[in-house]
C-alpha cells in the first residue's frame, strides 16, 4: 500500500528546500568563512558550494541525512562515524 503524502508534510518539504539554500550562505558567513575555505571542509569544490547557496543545484542528499535524524530521533553525529585520517594518525605508534 503507497503512504499517502499530507499537505503539511508537502509544506514541510517545500519550507525545508526554500529555507536550505540561504541557510547554507548565513551560516557559513557566520563561521566567518569563505565558500573556498567551506568548500576544503566539507570536501567539495567550491562551485558546489556556489551551486547550493544559489539554489542552482539541489541539497536533496542533505535533507535525506534530516529525515533519517528525524526519523531515527538522533543528530547527525549519531549517524555518520567520523574518523580523521590525518597523517599523523596512520602512522602506528613505536612499540613499548
Amino acid at each position: 500500500m503507497l503512504k499517502s503524502t499530507t499537505v503539511d508534510e508537502i509544506q514541510s518539504a517545500v519550507a525545508v528546500k526554500q529555507n536550505l539554500k540561504p541557510r547554507i550562505a548565513l551560516l557559513r558567513e557566520k563561521a566567518g568563512l569563505t565558500q573556498l575555505e567551506l568548500s576544503r571542509l566539507v570536501g567539495v569544490t567550491e562551485s558546489t558550494i556556489q551551486n547550493w547557496e544559489s539554489g542552482r543545484t539541489g541539497t536533496d542528499h542533505i535533507e535525506r541525512v534530516i529525515r533519517f535524524c528525524k526519523a531515527l530521533n538522533c543528530q547527525v553525529e549519531d549517524l555518520i562515524e567520523y574518523v580523521n585520517e590525518s597523517p599523523q594518525e596512520l602512522v602506528a605508534p613505536p612499540n613499548s
